[in-house]
C-alpha cells in the first residue's frame, strides 16, 4: 500500500502519455488533403513537441517527489499512494449513471460528436492508505488513466466517462494542506468518519464494502479534524491521479 513507485514506473507513465499525444495529432493530420497536410502538419509537429516538453516536466517533478504514507504526512507537495473511497453521505454518478469517486465526460447528440460537453466532476473523495485517511479535492486535477470507462446512448444523447471507482487502487501528487484551513465544511461533513473501519476495510482489500458505503461512527470523531486534504498547488506544480497499483503502473 505504501510502496514506493519506481522513477522507471513513472518514466513508463509520462513517456507512454507523451507519445500518445504526438501519434494522436500526426493520426488525424494524415486524414487530410495533402494541401491542407503540408500546412498544418509542421503545427502539429510543434504541438507534438510541446506536448513531450510538457511531459518530460512533468515526469521531473514525479520523479523528484517523494512518496509519503498518510499517517505521516504534513503540509507541502506530496506523492501519495492508496485505495480510492467515496465521501460518506456524498453519492456520486456519471451523466450515465454509474456510481463513482469521480469522472471525465463527454456526451453529444444521438448523431454526432459535433457540439460535444465536456464535464469533470469537482465532488472531493477520500484517498486511504493503511496509515491514514486524506480528502482529495479534485477540481482542477488531471488524470493519467482512471482504470474503468463506460459509454451510454438513451436515444436522445450519447456519452462516454472515464471514472475512478471506490476500492480502485489510487496514486495521486498535489498539495497536502490542513483539511480545517482547505474546506472547513468538510470537516463538520465528516464529523461521524470511522477512520480506522475504513483502513481496515482498506487493509483486507474489501472493494465490495467500499462501493457499498463508507463506514461512519455513532458519535463525532474528534480525529477528522486532523485530516489533511490534497489540492491543485497554488505554484501551478503537477495535480494528477492514476489508478494503477503501484507494481503495475505503466506496465500495459
Amino acid at each position: 500500500m505504501g510502496s514506493r513507485i519506481t522513477p522507471s514506473q513513472k518514466e513508463k507513465i509520462t513517456h507512454g502519455a507523451a507519445l500518445v499525444t504526438v501519434a494522436g495529432t500526426c493520426f488525424e493530420a494524415a486524414f487530410w488533403d495533402r494541401p491542407m497536410q503540408m500546412m498544418v502538419f509542421p503545427l502539429f509537429a510543434a504541438l507534438g513537441l510541446a506536448a513531450c516538453i510538457w511531459m518530460y516536466r512533468h515526469h521531473r517533478v514525479i520523479s523528484d517527489t517523494h512518496t509519503s504514507a498518510i499517517g505521516y504526512a504534513g503540509p507541502g507537495y506530496a506523492e501519495l499512494v492508496g485505495t480510492a473511497a467515496m465521501l460518506p453521505g456524498t453519492p456520486l454518478a456519471t451523466p450515465g449513471g454509474t456510481a463513482c469517486c469521480w469522472y471525465t465526460a463527454w456526451d453529444a447528440n444521438r448523431i454526432a460528436w459535433v457540439g460535444s460537453k465536456y464535464r469533470q466532476s469537482i465532488e472531493p473523495f477520500l484517498l486511504v492508505d493503511d496509515t491514514g485517511v486524506c480528502v482529495v479535492l479534485p477540481e482542477g486535477i488531471g488524470a493519467i488513466g482512471t482504470g474503468h470507462e463506460s459509454s451510454w446512448n438513451d436515444g436522445k444523447k450519447r456519452g462516454h466517462a472515464r471514472m475512478l471507482l471506490a476500492g480502485s487502487a489510487l496514486y495521486a501528487v498535489g498539495e497536502l494542506v490542513r483539511l480545517q484551513d482547505a474546506a472547513p465544511q468538510l470537516v463538520a461533513k465528516l464529523a461521524r468518519l470511522d477512520i480506522n473501519a475504513l483502513i481496515a476495510l482498506v487493509r483486507n482489500a474489501d472493494h465490495a464494502a467500499l462501493q457499498r458505503e463508507t463506514p461512519q461512527r455513532a458519535a463525532p470523531n474528534p480525529e477528522v479534524a486532523k485530516l489533511l486534504a490534497l489540492r491543485e498547488p497554488r505554484d501551478r506544480r503537477l495535480f494528477w491521479i492514476a489508478s494503477e497499483a503501484p507494481d503495475t503502473l505503466g506496465s500495459n
